[in-house]
């Protein structure tokens, strides 16, 4: 730390103030020492927003800044992404990748992973690497994924960035799917996720409608509009599951819980069921498309994030994108309401290709039903935070969904549950057997 001091006396006032925000920050023994001399020099203990953006407009030259500036920078640009909260009335700048300083909001950022930086085509500064996306987005700049993807009069893809699982998925996923092969395994899994999220609630719904497809992302969507299962549960995504979730990771759910959040690559199991999984949750919908047929005009990855909260052109522009979720489980996306719950929707394959030879029609989603609903006494009593489990169905013309089972955890500690249940499961079986 001594050796600090000499350099700092030489320095501008604006980097003494910089160092002295570090000082305090991380070497409070310091702060009680030298205050006597930050404040004979009118220095503040500690850097606003409002000093970190002098020391930028200070260093902004149309020369590339130097090694020692560019460090100073970087510290600027991060305190502020640290601090602001919202809008800011002045100006911010932003390091680009030519070591210059540039309006923030003429800048973009490399959300597109499969691209260096260098490889971006694009006429905008693009941010250093040193500064990282989140820092950029909060102090005004544009993901390159905008500034690259097509426009479309009226509408802004502000809402839009990439955001799919990488690798080479299909070989991949067709391996794990290898170790799913039995409909309850997939089933167990998904429960098994939401139990993990600390959920207490679980509902089914097998959804033999047929959604309308005109408005939506991409003209082949209609494929992926019929028959579903929806999952929910009263649980709501963080940042780091919508990470998370897009790792194929091969750790050990039970031991590496915490350094991978709650979804590992069992989640990818669904995949024997469809094959564009997707849900909502908070501001967001995740649309996964590993074949990269339905968001590939979109993205080069393999699926999308579209935040739709707050952006009431995206959801009038592309209602039927958003409609298959609108009034499951008191999901409201069509208003642009925020879901403070998950709610996948999993639409069957109905024709096999190269992911899967596994096809669905109406009698095979019927047996499946038919296997969840019979799975779902033994299966809660092993989870530890659900208590309820709910399985509905809507057939094409119901205007309301049908509860067919709710099961509790109560219910499966007594003798009398499939006492209870039989009438249900002897009619159940009957329906399967006539096709009434």
């Amino acid at each position: 730390m001594d050796s600090l001091l000499p350099n700092t006396l030489s320095c501008h006032v604006t980097k003494i103030s910089t160092l002295t925000y570090s000082l305090s920050k991380h070497y409070p023994v310091y702060e009680d020492s030298f205050a006597a001399f930050f404040k004979a020099f009118h220095i503040e203990s500690e850097l606003g927003i409002t000093k970190c953006i002098l020391v930028l407009n200070k260093l902004n030259t149309s020369i590339t800044l130097s090694v020692q500036n560019v460090s100073l920078a970087c510290k600027a640009i991060q305190l502020i992404g640290e601090l602001i909260d919202g809008p800011c009335e002045d100006e911010i700048l932003m390091l680009a990748q030519d070591n210059r300083l540039y309006p923030a909001v003429d800048c973009v950022f490399n959300d597109l992973t499969w691209l260096e930086r260098s490889e971006l085509s694009t006429n905008k500064p693009v941010v250093h690497r040193s500064i990282s996306n989140i820092i950029a987005s909060k102090v005004g700049c544009k993901p390159a994924s905008i500034e690259l993807t097509p426009t479309v009069k009226s509408i802004s893809y502000s809402f839009m960035t990439a955001a799919g699982q990488s690798e080479d998925l299909v070989d991949r996923l067709r391996g794990i799917l290898e170790g799913y092969r039995m409909p309850t395994d997939v089933f167990n899994e998904l429960i098994q996720n939401s139990d993990d999220a600390g959920a207490s609630c679980v509902k089914v719904l097998f959804d033999y409608t047929t959604h309308p497809a005109r408005t939506v992302l991409q003209e082949n969507m209609e494929e992926i509009h019929g028959p579903a299962m929806y999952l929910f549960n009263n649980a709501k995504f963080t940042e780091r599951d919508f990470e998370s979730i897009l790792k194929l990771s091969s750790c050990n759910k039970l031991s590496d819980t915490e350094k991978i959040g709650r979804f590992d690559v069992g989640f990818n199991a669904v995949y024997n069921f469809t094959d564009c999984p997707s849900f909502v949750s908070g501001d967001s919908v995740q649309i996964f498309d590993p074949l990269q047929r339905y968001v590939s005009k979109l993205s080069k990855a393999a699926g999308i994030r579209l935040r739709f909260a707050n952006d009431v052109t995206a959801v009038e522009t592309f209602t039927d994108q958003f409609r298959v979720y609108q009034d499951i489980f008191d999901c409201d996306i069509l208003n642009q309401q925020e879901y403070d719950y998950t709610l996948f929707r999993l639409p069957f394959r109905l024709q096999s290709n190269k992911l899967s030879n596994q096809t669905y029609n109406e009698d095979s989603i019927k047996r499946l039903q038919s296997t969840v609903i019979n799975e779902i006494s033994n299966l809660i009593l092993f989870l530890q935070n659900i208590l309820c489990i709910q399985v509905y169905e809507r057939r094409q013309y119901d205007t309301s969904m049908k509860l067919l089972l709710s099961v509790t955890k109560d219910d499966c500690d007594t003798t009398h549950f499939l006492q209870n249940n039989k009438t249900y499961f002897r009619s159940y079986k009957n329906q399967l057997t006539t096709g009434k």
